[in-house]
């Protein structure tokens, strides 16, 4: 009796699942059928699709089990086979669904991908020492691929200059960036993330953020649209909150203690210096600024969790910045705790890991309509700070503009207030809040612009004299939870 209440139950919370898809009395039928699906799952993608321990999960495989849930489909994970081979074995049918991809032309022969993505990532750029600010610039130079990514389809169409170093898979053109075997290398933070605590790795940096996101779907063998309209039916059911905590799960679980481990030399620069000084400008808001003799802003809030990870404490200097910088060449500031790049600064100050990106926008009066980008500028005044990168940049790019200098942010909103100036460029989150705070109805930032040649990636700089400093700051940076960014963020 009690064996065939647990038949009909299951076969009520089949018959449930399959009402609350839609599914039609053909896809039920496949069900049927084919009970089992065979899913090629990869090995070294953390975390959205790998084996750990002699088991397969992550990411892909959370959304797989709530896809068993609501379907009654049972899948049966293959792995052991690199990313190539399993593209070969669904050409082949002998595998019936890969979990987690890109979309290509190439692999649209022979694949059915859902109509909607259920993930989307942003790749980067990785390399070592060397600073690149855009692809153009690997021109003639090597980049390691793992054979079958997406990245050779897309560098042999848009960067055929582009030298591609084939690797077996992401760690191994990790370790060709650290070698010196290769330039460098494309991926996205979490997997390199994920890849350098595991492993223990050091030497590889974001250098800057490709302008496209990877939209990722799962596929099938081209003789499976049934296969693929249940599945797609499936996903659009799983829920918001579901989701979230997937993205929990994995995301949260990066920043594990075990990797977060101290070297001697480290430990013994932590014991005799126990404070640390950093800058902290005057007007930088809502990043970096200073209100009633106190240092406040959200690179100010960073900078504390960040050294709260380490164990030093940190001591804020407010000047100018370029009083900041005389003091930095003096040694009497040990970090700048935000800067841009530019290769003259390396020959005073090492760089962290990238760990803001910044957007720019044009400000002028509400009133103007004429000035929207970079073209309309030539032959109008645009306001500067004096001693900014971005200053520098500009007008190292932008010769037909009128350069006018200013100390200060201040200074430059009320000279576009004043008609002094036609227009200034600034950093779009400060802009937006001196607006709302001073300049409501006066002065707008709907203009967004991408200046050429400027990285747009913010850094620690840290004093030549202290190169351990630079590896507790990155190995710290990575200690920084989700949740703890969160925070910060809605802060």
């Amino acid at each position: 009796m009690k064996k065939i209440f647990i038949l009909i139950f299951l076969l009520f919370s089949f018959s449930f699942s399959n009402n609350n898809l839609n599914l039609t009395t053909e896809e039920i039928q496949f069900i049927k059928q084919n009970p089992t699906i065979n899913v090629g799952a990869e090995t070294d993608w953390p975390p959205f699709d790998f084996v750990e321990n002699g088991r397969y999960t992550g990411i892909a495989k959370e959304y797989l089990t709530l896809i068993e849930k609501s379907t009654g489909l049972k899948f049966n994970y293959v792995f052991g086979y690199s990313w190539d081979q399993l593209l070969s074995l669904t050409k082949e049918k002998k595998l019936d669904l890969l979990p987690i991809l890109a979309k290509t032309e190439d692999r649209e022969k022979y694949l059915l991908y859902t109509d909607k993505s259920y993930i989307s990532i942003r790749d980067y750029l990785f390399s070592s020492s060397n600073k690149f600010n855009s692809l153009d610039e690997l021109n003639g130079k090597t980049l390691a691929v793992p054979a079958g990514y997406v990245q050779e389809e897309f560098l042999k169409k848009n960067y055929p200059k582009i030298k591609i170093i084939f690797v077996k898979d992401v760690l191994q053109g990790i370790d060709y960036v650290i070698l010196n075997k290769v330039d460098a290398l494309i991926s996205n933070i979490a997997l390199v993330d994920y890849l350098t605590k595991k492993h223990n790795l050091t030497g590889i940096n974001a250098q800057f953020a490709l302008n496209k996101n990877d939209n990722l779907y799962m596929a099938f063998r081209d003789d499976y649209p049934i296969l693929k309209s249940i599945i797609q039916k499936a996903l659009a059911n799983i829920t918001q909150i579901e989701k979230n905590n997937i993205s929990d799960k994995f995301l949260v679980t990066l920043h594990d203690d075990e990797h977060f481990i101290f070297t001697n030399k480290e430990l013994e620069f932590i014991k005799n210096n126990k404070k640390i000084y950093i800058a902290n400008e005057l007007d930088w808001i809502p990043y970096d600024y200073n209100e009633n003799g106190v240092a406040k802003g959200y690179i100010i809030d960073y900078t504390k969790l960040l050294f709260s990870k380490i164990g030093m404490e940190p001591i804020f200097i407010t000047d100018t910045w370029q009083n900041i910088m005389k003091k930095f060449k003096n040694n009497d500031i040990n970090l700048l705790p935000v800067v841009s790049y530019n290769k003259k600064r390396e020959e005073i100050l090492n760089f962290s890991d990238a760990y803001l990106q910044q957007e720019f926008s044009i400000i002028t009066k509400s009133s103007r309509f004429d000035i929207i980008n970079f073209d309309d500028l030539k032959g109008k005044k645009l306001g500067l700070i004096k001693s900014w990168n971005s200053t520098k940049i500009i007008k190292e790019n932008y010769p037909d503009i009128n350069i006018v200098e200013f100390d200060n942010v201040k200074d430059t909103f009320d000279a576009v207030k004043n008609n002094i100036i036609d227009a200034t460029i600034q950093n779009s989150i400060l802009s937006s809040f001196y607006i709302k705070k001073d300049y409501n109805e006066v002065l707008k930032n709907d203009a967004t612009v991408r200046i050429k040649n400027f990285d747009t990636s913010l850094y620690m700089g840290v004093n030549k004299d202290k190169p351990i400093l630079k590896d507790l700051i990155n190995k710290s940076m990575k200690q920084i939870s989700r949740q703890e960014m969160k925070t910060l963020n809605n802060k």
